[in-house]
């Protein structure tokens, strides 16, 4: 087992960096940015791609010749922005999906019917499923959903509060284990099938716990990746434009998607040495969110400088 490695000043990790040939012009600006930017997370997060991987290279870690801080930096940022925007769009669908799921249940069946063991196809899951539930409810007992129900109705919950105290991903799980025909149903509702809203669902509980803990979506592959409806433009479904895509397309907002537009736009001009591809934004990522967004090109005013 290797020793954990010693802690260094701002001055030793610049001087580290300079060793493997990164570029700093300005020392005083560097510590800045490691002052408030972990360099565990700056530096070997957005590293990936820009070491120097020719044959014979002396040191394990060196850049590429002319590479700088300022761009590990300018992609990082890109990236904040993304992951920013991108939990805006998850936050929209998540309140949507919690608001359709609840409605189903409690009028194709009851207001409790989610407890019932027959709606559901695998027993183990759906016996994980109300250990989730009841873990939820211990950690919120203090809430006032929760101190509600246990005064008044002994702890049960109707099927709408019960959407209200569990995790987007145990919903998301509760999901995939309905019966076949309920999952259909439901899925009707966002004009697909299940077998994509349930792909559609594991890959944004993910992206969204990425976005939720600072996570990295700049050059990442998607482990949960959603499938594509046919009519769909081809894209990579490893990476996260594949996801905004479908946000956009489930999104009934037209200003929020506006909005978030002009954001991903200023981003994209701003951060100039990200490469789109490491995010799957094909060439004309523009024409397919202007769709989206429902209005002819020449509708929407151009961003502001």
């Amino acid at each position: 087992m290797n020793p954990i490695k010693v802690t260094t000043t701002l001055d030793a990790q610049i001087e580290i960096l300079k060793s493997r040939g990164l570029v700093i012009a300005d020392d005083r600006a560097a510590k800045e940015i490691l002052a408030h930017t972990n360099y565990y997370r700056l530096i070997n997060a957005y590293s990936l791609d820009l070491y120097d991987t020719t044959p014979g290279v002396p040191v394990k870690g060196q850049y590429k010749r002319g590479v700088s801080l300022d761009q590990i930096y300018d992609i990082y940022q890109f990236d904040a922005k993304i992951l920013h925007t991108v939990f805006e769009l998850i936050e929209y669908f998540e309140l949507k999906f919690r608001t359709v799921l609840s409605y189903y249940i409690g009028n194709n069946f009851c207001a409790t019917a989610y407890l019932r063991r027959e709606l559901y196809y695998d027993h183990d899951h759906y016996l994980e499923f109300l250990s989730d539930f009841q873990r939820e409810k211990e950690v919120q007992r203090r809430s006032l959903i929760v101190q509600h129900h246990d005064a008044n109705y002994g702890g049960t919950m109707p099927v709408w509060a019960m959407v209200e105290i569990v995790s987007f991903g145990t919903l998301s799980k509760l999901y995939n284990n309905m019966l076949y025909k309920y999952k259909r149903e439901i899925a009707s509702i966002y004009r697909t099938y299940q077998e994509l809203l349930s792909s559609w669902l594991n890959s944004f509980v993910l992206v969204r716990n990425i976005c939720a803990h600072y996570g990295r979506l700049y050059n990442a592959n998607l482990r949960a990746r959603p499938k594509m409806p046919k009519q769909a433009p081809a894209l990579n479904n490893y990476k996260i434009f594949s996801v905004i895509y479908l946000l956009y397309r489930y999104n009934e907002d037209p200003s929020l998607k506006l909005s978030l537009y002009y954001r991903l736009k200023e981003a994209v001009a701003h951060h100039t040495f990200v490469d789109l591809n490491k995010v799957g934004f094909p060439k004309n990522w523009e024409s397919i969110l202007r769709s989206e967004i429902g209005l002819p090109e020449e509708d929407i005013l151009p961003s502001p400088e």
